[in-house]
């Protein structure tokens, strides 16, 4: 068997190759390549240098329009602050991105002084994301049953 494809040059080469194609496809306004080129900028590659600022732009590009991704990477990205985050995080909640979900019930489950602590809207998010095998929401949904915050105490559902 050949194994030159997996040599270090030509994945070197590929990922080059895959962020030339990229830049061209997010000039064009592509939501998706703009994201891509966010993931890419927030990691060091052989393509280009890790570069937040660029990552960010990135992403805000293609939150901008909708992708749920990169309305969650920046979300992510904007944890210092709260407010922000959890406006980004809830847009890409609202489209089922179990991730998002997840941050969103975190944000409600902890309480802060921007997002008002709400168990009953905690498990509501929790059980989006759970409902997609999202492993730390079905842990959460089983503390909040457990421990009976703003349900009744279920150690059985808890331990479902």
């Amino acid at each position: 068997m050949d194994n030159s494809f997996y040599s270090n040059q030509n994945w070197q080469e590929n990922s080059r190759a895959a962020h030339r194609w990229a830049v061209k496809a997010a000039e064009r306004g592509d939501a998706i390549a703009q994201c891509i080129l966010g993931y890419i900028y927030s990691k060091t590659n052989d393509a280009v240098e890790k570069d937040g600022e660029k990552a960010f732009a990135y992403y805000m590009k293609s939150a901008r329009q909708g992708c749920a991704y990169a309305q969650y990477n920046v979300g992510m990205i904007c944890q210092s602050r709260p407010d922000v985050s959890f406006e980004w995080h809830m847009k890409a909640a609202v489209q089922g991105l179990d991730w998002a979900q997840f941050f969103v019930g975190e944000f409600y489950y902890r309480g802060s002084e921007y997002i008002k602590r709400d168990y009953a809207l905690a498990l509501e998010w929790y059980l989006k994301a759970a409902a997609q095998g999202h492993h730390p929401s079905e842990t959460m949904v089983g503390e909040i049953y457990y421990y009976g915050r703003g349900v009744e105490q279920d150690t059985e559902t808890a331990h479902e």
